[in-house]
Formats: structure tokens, C-alpha cells, sequence
């Protein structure tokens, strides 16, 4: 920007049309240009570089390089007769050149390294960034996890967190699935596993089985003969009792119609006959038990008592149902509890099965698995031969 200036000043002093290319200032790295140094002494003044400005410094330098701007105008004007723009120019060409030829220098001495360097002055990389970077580079080199596996990791988890199930909700699970069991079918395994049990008979054997299932037959058939003739004997006996009941009750209809009619010829005026039928009929009047006293009672309590409201009534209903309600014990509870846990409990999968059978089957040692093979290829060269 300063030699823009520079150059711009000198052009506005002398009216000289030719353009000038602008120069990009850009900093570099100090090259000596000393004789009698190595080579190691030169690239480590080619490694070096300049340190960037800040934008006070920037400011103050360029203060200073128009204040000597000033001063050059000045001493241009005042040897303006002496000397002529084209030798200005020319100078400024050359003084231009020069400058690119440094510029190209110094493209060519900065290294990679340098650069990089400068970038991270520049631009400083947090230490989020950082880990980012390491986290990317991780995930890439990271192996892929295939599907089985996270099957079997899915799985699990699945049966860390399903709740255990009991040896109860098991047994009840069991009971519920398996059909039930008729007594013919009890019957005819009973009958099948004494078939199975019982030894080969002889034919005496036989023979004599069959005279005492004769003899056993026998025997029912009179015991059932006899419960027969006894039966039909008490039913004689009841019959001819409830005659001699109903002839009763009819002599004792006769003898009360006789004492009526007695009583009411003998009786004079209406209200004597009356009140003598009124006598006959208390007489004749069965005795009131306790449990009609009681109704009657009851009856007489009730006409009494207030209308109980619709509220009340239910009070009451529930009362009666919760003492008739049967008592639920804690097993009961707790089987209840259990087959609804396995019901909700999801099923295990063929591969969640073989993986827990694997998990709880003891491993096998290296001489067992050796023994097996040796079994199976001593059974395979037997089939062989």
C-alpha cells in the first residue's frame, strides 16, 4: 500500500501516462545476500520470518513513510530543472522490477512449512477443533459393527430389563397351556399303564379270575335283589301309614262337625251361638310356632320403620356384598400378579433362546471337545467297516 502511495505521488508530481502495476505487499522471509556464508546459514535466514505487524505499528510505519514521502517530493521539487521525469520513471522501473524479482525470490524460498506456520498465526485452531478432528479420524478407522451383532447387543439389553420370571409363573404358565384332562382319559391311562404293569396270565389263571368276577357278579346281583325287597316293603309300610293318618284326620273332622253342631242346638240366643263358634274355632286353630311370632313381629317393625332412601339402600348392598365377598389369599394374589408379568413379558426369539442357553451351558474344556471327536470318528470308521 505504501509504494502504491510512493508511486501514485510521483505520477501526479511528473504527469507521466505510463500505468504502474500495482505491488501486493506480502511478508517474507529475510534472505541474506552476504558472501562467505554456508548453505546451512542461509536456509535458516530463509526459514525466518518476519513477524506481523500489528495495526498500530502498521499505522505508525505508515506515518513514517509519508512523512519521508514528503521529503522526497519536496527534494524532487526542488532538483525538478536538474533532472527529468523520464529518468524518474525509468528509476522507478527499475526500482519496480527489482521489487518483483524479490517478491519471486521470496515465493521461492517460502516453504510449505512456512506457510502452514503463517496460517496458524492467522488462524488459530481451537482445542475443540482438535478433538473434533481426532473424533472424525477415529470414526473413520473405527471397524463397522455388523447387523448380528447389534442384534444380539438389541437383544441383550431387551432381557436385562425384562423382569425375571419365577418358578410359580413358570408352573402356571405350564398349567394354563396344556389342555385339560377328561376322567375318561384319566381313566383309560390308568387302565393302559395297569395293562402295561400286569404280568402274562395262565389259563388257570384266567379261570379262576373269571369264577370269581362270576362269584362277585353273583353276589351284587343279590345284594341288589335284597336293597329291591326292601325298598318295596317300605313303601308298603308308608302307604299304609298315610291311610291310617287320613282316616284319623277325617274321625276328627266328624267328632269337631258333631261338637259344632252340639254346641250351636244347645246354645239359645244368636250371640251365645256365636261366641261358642268362636271357641270351637280357637280350638281348632294350630298353635303358632316362634318363626311366625317372629314374622309377625317383623311385619309390625317394618310398618314402623322409616323409608330408607335410595342412597341408604345401596350403603347397605354394599356392605352385604363386601362381607359375602371371599377373601383373597396372598398366593392368590401372587399367582395373579405373575401370569399377568408373563403375559406382558414379549416372547424370546430363537436366537435370544440359543443365546441364553449358550450363556448358561457350561463351556466345554479342550480335552472334552477333544474326547468327542474322537467318539464320532471312532462311530463313523465302525459304520464304515
Amino acid at each position: 500500500m505504501d509504494q502504491n502511495y510512493l508511486i501514485n505521488l510521483v505520477f501526479g508530481l511528473f504527469g507521466s501516462k505510463k500505468e504502474v502495476e500495482p505491488r501486493i505487499s506480502r511478508p517474507r522471509a529475510h534472505v541474506s545476500e552476504l558472501d562467505g556464508l554456508t548453505g546451512v546459514t542461509r536456509y535458516l535466514k530463509s526459514q525466518e520470518v518476519v513477524p506481523v505487524l500489528s495495526g498500530v505499528t502498521r499505522y505508525l510505519k505508515n506515518l513514517e513513510e509519508l512523512s519521508a514521502a514528503n521529503e522526497v517530493a519536496d527534494s524532487l521539487e526542488s532538483q525538478k530543472e536538474a533532472s527529468t521525469a523520464q529518468e524518474v520513471v525509468d528509476h522507478l522501473e527499475n526500482y519496480q522490477e527489482a521489487l518483483t524479482a524479490d517478491v519471486g525470490q521470496e515465493q521461492e524460498t517460502v516453504s510449505s512449512v512456512t506457510k502452514y506456520l503463517e496460517k496458524l498465526d492467522q488462524f488459530p485452531v481451537s482445542s475443540v477443533a482438535k478433538y473434533m478432528a481426532r473424533q472424525a479420524i477415529f470414526a473413520k478407522n473405527a471397524p463397522k459393527i455388523s447387523s448380528v451383532a447389534k442384534y444380539v447387543t438389541k437383544q441383550a439389553s431387551v432381557t436385562r430389563k425384562a423382569p425375571a420370571v419365577s418358578s410359580v409363573a413358570k408352573y402356571v404358565e405350564k398349567q394354563a397351556k396344556s389342555p385339560v384332562i377328561s376322567s375318561v382319559s384319566k381313566y383309560l391311562i390308568k387302565q393302559s399303564i395297569f395293562a402295561r404293569n400286569t404280568a402274562a396270565v395262565t389259563k388257570v389263571g384266567k379261570y379262576l379270575e373269571d369264577e370269581s368276577i362270576a362269584a362277585r357278579k353273583a353276589a351284587a346281583a343279590a345284594i341288589v335283589a335284597r336293597y329291591l325287597e326292601e325298598q318295596r316293603l317300605l313303601a308298603k309300610e308308608q302307604e299304609k301309614e298315610e291311610e291310617r293318618e287320613q282316616q284319623l284326620a277325617r274321625e276328627k273332622e266328624m267328632q269337631k262337625a258333631q261338637e259344632r253342631a252340639a254346641a250351636v242346638a244347645a246354645a239359645a240366643t244368636g250371640v251365645a251361638r256365636y261366641l261358642e263358634e268362636q271357641a270351637i274355632l280357637e280350638k281348632e286353630k294350630p298353635p303358632v310356632s316362634g318363626v311366625a311370632k317372629y314374622v309377625a313381629k317383623q311385619i309390625i317393625s317394618r310398618k314402623d320403620a322409616p323409608i330408607l332412601s335410595g342412597v341408604a339402600k345401596y350403603v347397605a348392598r354394599q356392605a352385604i356384598h363386601v362381607k359375602d365377598a371371599p377373601i383373597v389369599s396372598g398366593v392368590a394374589k401372587y399367582v395373579e400378579r405373575e401370569s399377568m408379568t408373563a403375559k406382558k413379558t414379549p416372547k424370546a426369539s430363537g436366537v435370544a433362546k440359543y443365546m441364553e442357553k449358550k450363556a448358561i451351558s457350561p463351556a466345554a474344556s479342550s480335552v472334552s471337545k477333544y474326547m468327542a471327536r474322537r467318539n464320532i470318528a471312532a462311530k463313523a470308521s465302525a459304520e464304515k467297516a
